[in-house]
């Protein structure tokens, strides 16, 4: 989204809001780039900001341009072990916490990537095992349970105080100081380049985790627990959540584990892995 406001300053600069009119609105759409979930992007960040002008300055409301349907493109996506190959990657040329962060991307598929990057100590509750997100994008908290062995996991490691953010930088890296949270491209260039050593192509971050994840746990659950286990609605019903309960939802986040069979997973080494494309029947957005 904030894709959109960027490009929205670069084509009317330091212009008033009170005198973008309906052409002005309807003229940057027809050229936005990129596809149409780009566009409903955009137009999605626009209105939330002309919603907070129009509470904080008074701002009168604006026509918006209709974009017509949003075309939902099905993404790249990695079988199991292929998946786990990357992650065992990651770990083996990653700090600890970002191989962490990124197996619990794939582990956790209710958790987007901004949302898991946001975590505080404070929101890895070590005693009751489980994640917090206060204010995800779906405007409802999101309570995750952890399976056993992350629960083991972050018993383990220390916890300075609440505020400080969870995936942090624990030794200066490129200039950045020890306690910052890690930044917007860190995840997004660790998965790459563990998939340029592996030789695995086309596949970004958030399809190769919780979207790859999605599509095999077909093998194991119902359409449905697929669903309870992204925390949102899929299909027409926009408005509609699927609810687990804590331990059904626990067992469920431990099936990623169950399908990792430790002799399948491919070696570092092998540059012969192929990513593949699948529709499926299942829409995670």
């Amino acid at each position: 989204m904030a894709a959109g406001i960027t490009k929205a300053i670069d084509a009317w600069g330091g212009a008033n809001i009170k005198n973008i009119q309906f052409a002005q609105l309807q003229d940057f759409f027809r050229d936005y780039p990129g596809a149409s979930k780009s566009r409903a992007n955009a137009i999605y960040a626009l209105k939330q900001f002309w919603a907070w002008a129009y509470d904080r300055y008074d701002v009168p409301p604006v026509k918006w341009p209709k974009i017509g349907h949003v075309e939902m493109a099905f993404r790249a996506t990695v079988d199991i072990q292929t998946q786990e190959a990357i992650i065992n990657n990651i770990k083996e040329h990653e700090p600890f916490r970002v191989w962490l962060c990124i197996k619990w991307l794939a582990t956790y598929i209710a958790i987007r990537p901004a949302e898991m990057q946001s975590l505080t100590e404070g929101q890895v509750d070590r005693g009751r095992g489980i994640l917090i997100i206060p204010h995800p994008k779906e405007k409802r908290s999101k309570v995750i349970p952890l399976t056993p062995k992350d629960v083991e996991i972050i018993r383990c490691l220390s916890s300075p105080s609440p505020e400080m953010p969870f995936f942090r930088h624990e030794v200066s890296r490129g200039g950045v100081q020890p306690g910052r949270r890690f930044g917007g491209t860190l995840l997004y260039h660790a998965w790459k380049n563990a998939c340029d050593r592996l030789g695995v192509q086309g596949v970004t971050l958030y399809p190769g985790t919780r979207h790859s994840t999605a599509m095999a746990l077909r093998a194991i659950y119902t359409p449905e627990q697929v669903k309870a286990l992204t925390l949102h609605s899929t299909g027409d019903s926009f408005n509609r959540y699927f609810y687990t309960g804590g331990e059904d939802l626990r067992e469920l986040n431990e099936g990623r584990e169950a399908l990792v069979a430790t002799d399948n997973v491919l070696d570092n080494s092998d540059n012969a892995l192929i990513t593949k494309k699948e529709e499926s029947d299942i829409v995670i957005h």
